[in-house]
């Protein structure tokens, strides 16, 4: 795309290079790729397939950062965005990035060329110029494992390492350990985890929740809020019209049902330890 502007840039600006058409072909970008390749600025991937990567000076510093200049939809999340956040002290053995689904890929896609390319868009396609690909991060010898996992709600992120990282926000983090206790070390870690710094970011924690939690997790983090933070808020009384009253729903999805419950909540209590 780059490429493209520098054709396609007035003769008037000072910046211009004297080239004698206003587009670039397929050939011309594959002798500027092959240029770059052999000057050390591209190189292609391990896998011998026609996907490059780019020489920079400082490599990525981990799998997520690396996946997130790989893919620039997906960001680190569950147990890898506690991690980062200092939620928790267990590191995992595997980075677990959410990315997109493959029709919100097309989606960004179609946006992002649109905007890069303007007026430029159909020419690009008509010359069967490159189309932005998907890459991710594969598993390699002595290192770890990274898995992708599909959300259903619009990401929600913020930027570390001055942008090279993307880290689920606080709020979504606490979400997703109610949401996917599995991803984020099972559901006593993140009872544990909630009990260590819900309190601290308690606002963040209900706004998400309320705007983007069903109504299990509105009923789980009424519960933790309340009983295991010791919480009292009365914005968790919005929460309680969600209780199932004689229903089966369990503090621990994973765990089987226990007759310990919360009476507020109408929450199976099927971890050992939980307050009533």
């Amino acid at each position: 795309m780059q490429l493209v502007r520098n054709y396609s840039m007035p003769k008037s600006d000072a910046h211009a290079l004297n080239l004698r058409k206003d587009f670039p072909s397929i050939r011309e970008v594959n002798y500027v790729r092959s240029q770059l390749e052999k000057y050390g600025v591209l190189a292609r991937s391990d896998n011998g397939g026609a996907n490059y990567s780019l020489v920079v000076a400082r490599p990525p510093e981990d799998d997520a950062e690396l996946a997130c200049a790989l893919d620039p939809t997906c960001y680190a999340s569950h147990q890898s965005a506690m991690v980062y956040h200092g939620l928790t002290d267990q590191f995992p053995i595997v980075t677990t990035m959410s990315a997109q689904s493959k029709n919100d890929w097309s989606v960004y896609v179609e946006e992002r060329m649109k905007r890069d390319l303007g007026a430029h868009l159909d020419r690009y396609g008509a010359e069967f110029l490159p189309q932005m690909q998907r890459v991710r991060v594969k598993s390699k010898k002595n290192r770890s494992n990274v898995v992708y996992f599909q959300p259903k709600l619009t990401p929600s992120y913020v930027l570390l390492r001055d942008g090279r990282l993307r880290v689920s926000s606080i709020g979504r983090t606490f979400l997703e350990m109610l949401r996917q206790p599995d991803l984020c070390g099972g559901m006593s870690h993140v009872v544990a985890c909630f009990r260590e710094s819900a309190a601290r970011y308690v606002d963040l924690v209900y706004t998400e929740v309320d705007r983007f939690g069903a109504p299990i997790d509105k009923v789980r983090a009424g519960y933790l809020l309340e009983s295991v933070v010791g919480i009292n808020d009365k914005r968790l009384d919005n929460w309680v019209q969600y209780a199932a009253r004689g229903g089966s729903r369990k503090i621990d999805p994973a765990a089987p049902y226990a007759p310990e419950y919360s009476v507020r909540w109408s929450l199976s209590l099927n971890l050992p330890g939980l307050p009533r």
